[in-house]
């Protein structure tokens, strides 16, 4: 997987990359849709044996991946309530703890993952946190929110994940 070789592991953030969360004014439950490509790069990771983890720190974050089906394709999940037993945030940076976390989960250091996040908060925690690769996935904004996810210390900037499948992702 072109910009994942070489690594062990990938944690991915939850908000814009693994769901798109949205409110169903109906019941007032969360609702989601799962992008395309994290249906495809979540397999090719589990068919590659690349151990999967996400950072779901939302109230609710961690059965909304069980009602669209992604928890299922991954080995671990920081929640809610794990954030909350890491302690308050670190104050002056990002808080890198619930990615650390999640690597230490499946069983390996920071340096042979991939934090993939579509915020600059999440880039910048994964930046601050020793990964071996920060991958920023690009929301509908173009340019100036591709920029901004390099600002914030993205290596590799995707549009979808299924970039991550391509031959050649651009790096940059």
């Amino acid at each position: 997987m072109s910009g994942l070789e070489g690594l062990r592991a990938v944690v991915l953030g939850t908000r814009g990359v693994l769901v798109e969360p949205a409110e169903v004014a109906v019941t007032g439950e969360r609702a989601a849709e799962v992008p395309p490509g994290a249906w495809w790069l979540l397999r090719a990771l589990e068919g590659a044996g690349m151990r999967r983890a996400a950072v779901a720190p939302g109230p609710g974050e961690r059965a909304l991946l069980g009602r669209v089906g992604v928890a299922e394709l991954l080995d671990a999940i920081v929640d809610e309530a794990d954030v909350a037993r890491l302690g308050p945030a670190p104050t002056g940076g990002p808080d890198a703890r619930p990615y650390q976390e999640a690597a230490a989960r499946l069983g390996v250091v920071p340096g042979d993952a991939a934090v993939i996040e579509a915020t600059p908060e999440g880039v910048a925690a994964g930046r601050s946190g020793g990964f071996g690769l920060v991958v920023g996935v690009r929301p509908a904004g173009g340019p100036a929110a591709a920029d901004a996810l390099r600002a914030h210390g993205a290596r590799l900037v995707i549009g979808d994940l299924s970039e991550l499948l391509a031959p050649r992702a651009q790096e940059g």
